[in-house]
């Protein structure tokens, strides 16, 4: 159950800033990724988000998406969850830095999922679509270097991309009402996601 801070005034102006929190909030600081820098808003401090209570808001908004359907956690868990974390392994090979398991695990799963749906025609090869689902995600990659690295088609990764930001972006239909417009599968978890935490008061009311 999500819980409304002390003062009940929602911590959290939107969605984002909500979702952006809870996967960035660290040993009871922010930690200040790209994405929770891009965001904005709660730093750590204020509106019961400092140390152990914002540990505990950010379990609670955790545990939230973990109600949802399996295919709106792992797109929420992948475009907000860090997609590096610190690595001081001291291998030869170490970059300072390793993907996180969060957003790693999610990355998976969605790269098996759009297999199953059948969205990626003819080609199967799943460090290919992993990398595809990834770039959509976040990923610096591009799709010269994706087709290169995997044996593929220019084309055939640029359509598979057009196909993925298709189902999970959605399209939009010039001269229609947005109503009319299909919306993805990103706008549907968020859109849901969102009205949960409003019911709780943890975000603003637009």
């Amino acid at each position: 159950m999500l819980e409304i801070v002390a003062d009940n005034s929602a911590p959290f102006r939107s969605v984002n800033h909500a979702l952006a929190f809870a996967y960035n909030f660290t040993h009871g600081t922010l930690k200040r990724s790209g994405m929770a820098r891009m965001m904005g808003g709660p730093s750590g401090t204020g509106k019961g988000l400092a140390g152990l209570d914002g540990a505990g808001q950010a379990g609670m908004i955790k545990s939230a998406i973990a109600s949802m359907p399996a295919i709106y956690q792992n797109v929420l868990i992948a475009r907000f969850a860090p997609m590096q974390d610190d690595c001081a392994c001291g291998a030869r090979c170490c970059r300072g830095w390793r993907e996180s398991d969060d957003w790693g695990d999610a990355i998976d799963w969605l790269a098996e999922h759009i297999l199953e749906i059948d969205l990626c025609g003819s080609v199967k090869h799943v460090k290919f679509r992993r990398a595809v689902v990834s770039r959509y995600f976040g990923a610096k990659v591009s799709f010269i270097t994706i087709a290169g690295d995997y044996g593929v088609n220019r084309d055939t990764a640029s359509s598979l991309n057009a196909r993925i930001v298709d189902y999970f972006r959605g399209v939009r239909v010039k001269g229609k009402n947005e109503d009319s417009n299909r919306m993805g599968v990103e706008w549907r978890a968020r859109t849901e996601f969102e009205q949960k935490l409003r019911e709780h008061g943890v975000v603003e009311e637009g």
